[in-house]
């Protein structure tokens, strides 16, 4: 359903969940992000026994699985949360995360030994040699892809002290923010030395010897 954009305190899109369930967020003119965060709601709201004397809801665990699908290439997304090469499970640390290109577009393209594990399924990175190799198959659209989180929020009651289990990190925000990265993980590539037209290297003033 269209979810219009919440203006002043939100500045965002304010989403209903149920708990257990995996939503597809796309917007309504497609774009692609730089970045994106998400929060799922306030810590005592999660947390903490709520409601009148008599209907206190009591802390149970939660989840929802998230996906973000986007057109253009991206390598990898960086984010607080645990980066995997396969999909996000309910346990699962919160905002563990990964990003896959869509397997029905990638079967079109003729692909090495060493990017074809790297278009379809679910990766932590795509890489360099992969977008290479698609970008010189031009007669065929670049694969879209997909960026897939698990927010998970386990609860334990130690002596009528709700929280998360020993070891499960839950931030107190209840929240992730991710950003699209083109490069690989290392970094960009360094490019070649200028050349002139024989193909010999260049040498500027500052490289030269005094």
């Amino acid at each position: 359903s269209d979810i219009p954009f919440a203006f002043g305190d939100i500045s965002g899109w304010a989403v209903p969940v149920v708990s257990g369930q995996n939503y597809t967020l796309r917007p309504t003119v497609a774009n692609d992000f730089q970045s994106i965060a998400i929060t799922y709601a306030t810590w005592p709201y999660v947390y903490e026994k709520h409601g009148w004397e008599h209907t206190h809801a009591t802390p149970v665990s939660e989840y929802v699985q998230l996906h973000w699908p986007f057109n253009q290439w991206r390598n990898h997304f960086d984010a607080a949360g645990h980066r995997v090469s396969r999909r996000p499970q309910p346990s699962d640390r919160f905002g563990t995360f990964s990003m896959y290109l869509k397997p029905d577009m990638c079967s079109l393209f003729n692909l090495s030994n060493v990017t074809i594990d790297k278009c379809g399924p679910y990766v932590n990175e795509t890489g360099w040699y992969l977008k290479k190799e698609l970008e010189q198959q031009t007669q065929l659209p670049e694969p879209d892809g997909v960026l897939t989180t698990v927010l998970s929020m386990p609860v334990e009651n130690t002596s009528g002290v709700y929280g998360p289990p020993s070891g499960h990190s839950v931030p107190q925000t209840l929240s992730q923010k991710f950003v699209a990265r083109e490069c690989p993980v290392g970094g960009c590539p360094t490019p070649a030395p200028p050349t002139d037209e024989s193909g010999k290297r260049k040498w500027y003033w500052s490289e030269a010897e005094q």
